[in-house]
């Protein structure tokens, strides 16, 4: 008994530095220390000829992914991490990005699926960049089970909301991204519970929360409560002109808020970053 409860209060102690909660990382990945396929490191896809390893071209000149859009469709662009036995009803994605301009082409940047099961269905959700600026999220109302894009909240408000009955924390405008500098994009995603409307969407761009919506319904009952995968170049639609590149780096899934990592910071030895642009309610 007593060896059990000193095991239990290192994991307590563990969790705590000076008082601050630590985020639970799942998975992160820089690419610094390999330069081989990024399948042999815990992805799936990014094998095609699309995705490239480069060396000096990521944040703070480190190692990066590059994927290059030549074409429509989500076969050459599939590049995910399965996250499955994580069972996790709400979790953060942080990575970053720097995209050259899209001629025309919406990509999906980031895509957020549910576990699949039939006749079970599915929910997945998408976080869209239209011609290169920050436009909507596509996500399934949970009226059937197959959940994908029935609905969207768009970034700059209600007046377009799918569902009337949204609370909307925090909107903002459209945000235009296709400028070729790297920016830091952090999602936080949380699936509704059964017969309830507590799922939630929040977007932070370069630290600033670009995004706040919650009473959402987002799966069905008999949907999975919980993340399949995380994957990010998932589609590219047929609206483009000529080719034009995407680069990701310092990628991290987490069950908390994780922010901006400054230069030389280690994503192991740092507490997650304090949220700015929320509002603290009193009960």
């Amino acid at each position: 008994m007593r060896k059990l409860y000193f095991f239990i209060l290192a994991i307590v102690l563990c969790s705590f530095v000076n008082g601050q909660a630590y985020a639970r990382i799942l998975f992160h990945d820089d690419f610094d220390s390999y330069s081989d396929a990024p399948s042999n490191h815990g992805w799936t896809g990014g094998t095609s000829a699309n995705f490239s390893m480069q060396n000096t071209s990521g944040v703070n000149n480190s190692r990066c992914i590059m994927v290059t859009y030549n074409r429509s469709g989500t076969e050459p662009y599939w590049f995910g991490k399965n996250i499955s036995n994580e069972n996790m009803q709400e979790i953060f994605v942080r990575f970053y990005f720097k995209m050259e301009t899209p001629n025309g082409a919406s990509i999906k940047h980031l895509k957020l699926f549910g576990k699949q099961f039939s006749p079970e269905g599915y929910a997945n959700s998408t976080f869209a960049l239209s011609n290169g600026s920050l436009w909507d999220i596509g996500y399934g109302n949970g009226n059937g089970t197959q959940n994908d894009t029935q609905y969207t909240i768009r970034y700059s408000g209600p007046h377009y909301a799918s569902d009337p009955a949204l609370e909307w924390r925090k909107s903002t405008s459209t945000l235009f991204v296709a400028d070729n500098k790297w920016h830091c994009m952090e999602v936080h995603m949380k699936y509704n519970s059964n017969d309830k409307r507590d799922g939630l969407y929040q977007v932070w761009i370069d630290g600033e929360l670009r995004l706040d919506v919650a009473n959402v319904k987002n799966r069905h009952n008999s949907n999975s409560l919980h993340f399949r995968s995380v994957e990010l170049a998932n589609y590219c639609d047929v609206n483009f002109t000529q080719p034009f590149r995407v680069w990701y780096d310092n990628i991290v899934i987490s069950d908390q808020y994780i922010g901006t990592i400054e230069s030389n910071e280690s994503i192991d030895n740092i507490a997650p970053a304090t949220p700015t642009g929320l509002n603290v309610i009193s009960k």
